[in-house]
């Protein structure tokens, strides 16, 4: 094995992170970014509404049209 290689079939399966550790994490990395960058980021944490989009793709002329309702 050279320097650039990797045994990627040996390597330990990732630790996953809980639902409420991934939203610190991310309210983390978004606080760095205002911090490094001085940038203003507004966020509102809540539930998301529900709702169900139909998707319809027409091939016209070889050419794909996505239309939603």
């Amino acid at each position: 094995m050279d320097a650039y290689s990797a045994d990627v079939d040996n390597f330990d399966p990732p630790e996953l992170i809980d639902a409420p550790e991934k939203i610190l994490f991310f309210q983390t990395m978004l606080q760095k970014l205002e911090d490094e960058y001085g940038w203003k980021i507004e966020y509102q944490m809540g539930d998301v509404p529900k709702s169900t989009v139909a998707v319809s793709i027409w091939l016209v002329t070889g050419l794909a049209d996505i239309a939603t309702r």
